[in-house]
């Protein structure tokens, strides 16, 4: 267990016991996807996402700094670098343009404003 996690009595997760300090905001929303890695794809599911990365859920666990390419259903292509192991997935940070980081920002809003796929 990681220093920066303590279990949660009231639920069976875990809560941060320091501020977050990502530079990009995450909501939580359940994106399927695809990623590809050495060749072959891999199903995921998103637990949370920012512009800035996401933490998936995935039967696949790549080794942490393994270049990656996610497909996430309503929200599109994406290059990424696997930082960490989480859990039953990984996390990954995207490796994209401010211009790409903000037209992701724009989906990210609509999909939680108007789809309701949290």
């Amino acid at each position: 267990m990681s220093a920066a996690l303590k279990p949660d009595p009231a639920s069976s997760g875990y809560v941060r016991s320091k501020p977050d300090r990502r530079r990009h905001q995450r909501v939580d929303l359940n994106l399927d996807g695809k990623f590809l890695h050495e060749g072959d794809d891999h199903s995921l599911r998103t637990l949370d996402v920012s512009c800035g990365g996401a933490r998936v859920e995935a039967k696949v666990l790549p080794i942490e700094g393994s270049a990656i390419v996610c497909y996430f259903d309503d929200l599109g292509r994406v290059m990424g670098k696997v930082v960490r192991h989480v859990g039953e997935g990984f996390a990954v940070a995207f490796e994209a343009t401010q211009h790409k980081r903000d037209k992701l920002a724009d989906r990210l809003v609509w999909l939680v404003n108007h789809k309701n796929i949290a």
